[in-house]
């Protein structure tokens, strides 16, 4: 990831954290500022890595910061209260969730680039 690429995730974090309370017709919480935080501390992981990434703002406060292709899914779910969680899916019948150590970022990241190298498509 290019550092304009990253820049721009970032302020794409930053205006989520802006959404109003109830932005999904409901009682979503906009993001919190600890969540932009753990945003971006992962985006500055990531940026080591070629996966495609799109932000989204999570219906339980927080952000999603999904790497996804057609066949598998993966995110980071940066969560108002402070936590991180990694999530893998083969979009069928396996589900991995796990909490992220903010200090070992990265050993999630390879966790995530080993399962979508291990499912890509043939």
């Amino acid at each position: 990831m290019n550092k304009a690429l990253l820049q721009d995730l970032i302020t794409q974090a930053n205006e989520l954290k802006e959404l109003p309370d109830g932005w999904n017709s409901y009682d979503a919480p906009p993001p919190s500022d600890s969540t932009v935080k753990n945003v971006k501390l992962v985006l500055q992981v990531l940026c080591d890595f070629s996966f495609p990434i799109h932000l989204v703002p999570d219906v339980n406060g927080g952000i999603g910061i999904i790497l996804s292709n057609s066949n598998v899914y993966a995110d980071f779910s940066c969560n108002n209260d402070g936590t991180i969680l990694g999530i893998t899916s083969n979009r069928a019948d396996v589900i991995d969730v796990w909490e992220v150590d903010s200090n070992k970022i990265l050993l999630s990241i390879e966790k995530i680039n080993k399962f979508i190298g291990e499912n890509r498509e043939s």
